[in-house]
């Protein structure tokens, strides 16, 4: 008999801002959102009281090399951050320095993931599994997912679920109403993931890493609750059939506050879909009631 899967409902960017952090618990409390990925190098006073009302929800570093401040010493990190310790690159900057200065990025990444993992975990409490994301996604870089994997192993930590978000095909070819809305610069970021996601099997196999179905790339940023209910279940079918779970990726974390320096991507904060992906994880979680 197929063992039903896990379906993680995960809310990405929590630490952002005190109203997108207000938004993310309300999704948490009255919505489906039962893990939440957590900014380690947030700068909000009151990250760890507010990461401690999250109740219930599965706690997970978003281990974040692009945006907002390091969290390691500015000086021992000149590749990723600026004199003030802000980081400089997005992803595309890191993948080309992964390229060619990969020894010098490897250092830096290990050293910023240790002092993160090191944040994250005095902000959640230690006794608890390690769930691992990044923001950006750019733990999917071959050499950065290393460093990365490295730093946890050195801490003597053992990951038990990794993001790997490189959604399968089919699920989307079997919704034809959805074929004109997947014809956008996600399709683009799709391919690339799933490019990667090839290369990293070294990395996977190493580091004995744990992979779930997903959902969240074609879509993200506007995770309508149609698009959600299209698809999940011919993702959660497709997860019970290859033995494993399955993770459907929001941003329900709106803001209309003025965001601190050092972040860089105020539009996507802004959007109106991620209020579209905050009304969808609240209605879908009242129409499962």
């Amino acid at each position: 008999m197929k063992k039903e899967p896990s379906v993680y409902f995960c809310a990405d960017d929590f630490g952002l801002d005190g109203q997108s952090c207000d938004s993310i618990a309300e999704c948490v409390k009255n919505g489906v959102i039962n893990k939440v990925s957590v900014f380690a190098n947030s700068r909000l006073d009151d990250l760890s009281k507010r990461v401690a009302a999250l109740d219930g929800a599965v706690l997970c570093p978003h281990l974040n090399f692009v945006e907002g401040c390091c969290v390691g010493q500015k000086e021992k990190l000149p590749l990723l951050c600026d004199e003030n310790g802000i980081f400089k690159h997005t992803f595309a900057g890191l993948f080309f320095l992964s390229i060619f200065k990969r020894k010098r990025l490897q250092e830096e990444i290990f050293l910023e993931t240790s002092a993160q993992l090191e944040r994250f975990f005095a902000l959640a409490g230690e006794n608890r599994p390690l769930f691992l994301d990044s923001h950006q996604h750019v733990h999917m870089i071959p050499p950065v997912l290393s460093a990365i994997c490295g730093a946890a192993e050195k801490k003597g930590l053992s990951i038990s679920y990794l993001r790997t978000p490189s959604e399968a095909a089919a699920p989307f070819l079997a919704c034809p109403p959805l074929y004109l809305s997947c014809v956008s610069m996600n399709l683009i970021k799709q391919w690339l993931l799933k490019f990667l996601n090839l290369l990293n099997k070294k990395n996977y196999r190493r580091f004995g890493i744990k992979k779930a179905e997903f959902l969240g790339i074609m879509f993200s940023g506007n995770m309508t609750e149609e698009r959600v209910e299209r698809l999940l279940p011919k993702i959660t079918a497709r997860a019970a059939k290859k033995g494993r779970d399955a993770e459907i990726l929001f941003h329900p974390g709106f803001t209309d506050e003025e965001l601190k320096s050092g972040v860089k991507f105020h539009s996507f904060y802004k959007s109106p879909g991620r209020k579209n992906e905050y009304n969808a994880a609240i209605n879908l979680k009242n129409k499962k009631a």
